[in-house]
């Protein structure tokens, strides 16, 4: 795939941005594997048994609502929203 999320991360898993992206095409490509991923984890996080579980819809809200958490998990939100 000309863009995946092989072309958006490190080989040590941190975003390195779009330099391996060439046209939109790869962008969409990357977009939709991300969209397919999300929608992966969220079906497999909705699977785990345990009390107060959620649906797949509602974890997709829970992490499109704290995706800048994420950033910050990914080491990413520091160097994003502070400029450096």
């Amino acid at each position: 795939m000309a863009g995946s999320w092989d072309h958006i991360v490190t080989k040590s898993g941190k975003f390195q941005g779009t330099r391996l992206i060439d046209d939109l095409g790869d962008a969409y490509e990357a977009l939709e594997e991300c969209y397919g991923m999300i929608q992966w984890l969220a079906d497999q996080a909705e699977a785990r048994p345990g009390p107060g579980i959620l649906s797949r819809d509602e974890w997709i809200k829970e992490a499109e609502q704290h995706y800048k958490e994420g950033l910050d998990l990914g080491g990413l939100a520091k160097k994003r929203f502070s400029g450096e």
